[in-house]
């Protein structure tokens, strides 16, 4: 079955070019063509009212099973496997509605991220494409460890990569070094876990099945460590510095900021104030500007 959207504003290519008075055809829910607007049937016609037509919307860094609220790291205690399971699933329908089209999922519990990213491309349920790890690799005690698979050594690092894959994961998500959100006591931002001979049997072993490596990186040992490891893509990455993204350029590894999201955390006073005060540090690094409670 064909269909056609008509009376539309086209924003096309890498550069959003306007294209006007053009229609877009598709068949089977994929595009066919973009031509000049027509006259021809087709059995489905949607008026497009004048609006923009834009492509879809990719996000790199998400958690479908989170709640957006300021405190999901309480929620996930709170909450059942089956319940997460249900926000995933409405968290996918979310996304669609909003032109999201796909998202890079790191990090889940339970590895629910890569059973909904089946459950969609099996038709069972509707969202965008899922690219997802499931479980992080972690060490021991390391950073939100309650989706984390626990390596230490080369040996169990290899082993925990091999898993993931198995289980059907389409990216291996690492943590470099510890966080904000996790946990109260015992980790800092800035501190490096997973060591640089961990990192690089990750990578190998995950490259070598054509799968990349995101790293959660906040400080600069860790942020050094995962691009000479061979990440394909550091995560957060607070500190880093004009030396680091001289060795990420040389290593062609892409750099996902999230600085918006700390400064979020760092002034709602919903969030534990144990994760404002170290998103606090990490704002200074980057905007000099007083911080603002909300």
């Amino acid at each position: 079955m064909n269909g056609v959207i008509r009376n539309v504003n086209i924003l096309y290519g890498t550069n959003l070019d306007l294209i006007e008075e053009h229609e877009v055809w598709f068949q089977n829910g994929k595009i066919t063509n973009i031509t000049p607007n027509s006259k021809h049937k087709a059995n489905v016609v949607i008026d497009g009212n004048k609006g923009y037509l834009i492509p879809g919307l990719i996000d790199l860094h998400v958690h479908m099973m989170w709640d957006g609220s300021e405190d999901p790291v309480s929620m996930t205690e709170q909450e059942g496997y089956e319940q997460m399971m249900i926000r995933a699933v409405a968290n996918g329908h979310h996304y669609l509605e909003h032109g999201i089209t796909t998202v890079r999922d790191i990090g889940s519990i339970d590895d629910i991220s890569i059973h909904i990213a089946k459950a969609i491309r099996r038709g069972i349920v509707k969202g965008p494409e899922v690219i997802t790890s499931g479980k992080t690799l972690t060490m021991t005690g390391g950073h939100d460890p309650f989706w984390a698979s626990f390596v230490d050594g080369e040996e169990q690092a290899l082993k925990g990569v091999r898993e993931q894959i198995y289980k059907g994961a389409t990216v291996i998500k690492v943590s470099a070094s510890g966080g904000v959100y996790g946990r109260s006591e015992g980790e800092s931002a800035g501190q490096s876990e997973l060591s640089l001979q961990e990192l690089t049997v990750i990578c190998n072993e995950a490259h070598k099945f054509g799968l990349t490596v995101a790293s959660h990186a906040i400080g600069r040992e860790s942020i050094k460590n995962s691009i000479l490891a061979g990440v394909d893509t550091i995560e957060h990455g607070h500190y880093m510095d004009d030396e680091l993204m001289n060795l990420m350029e040389e290593h062609k590894v892409a750099w996902n900021p999230t600085l918006y999201v700390y400064r979020q955390v760092a002034q709602h006073q919903g969030v534990p104030e144990y994760a404002r005060a170290k998103a606090r540090e990490i704002v200074k690094i980057h905007d000099p500007a007083p911080i603002k409670i909300l």
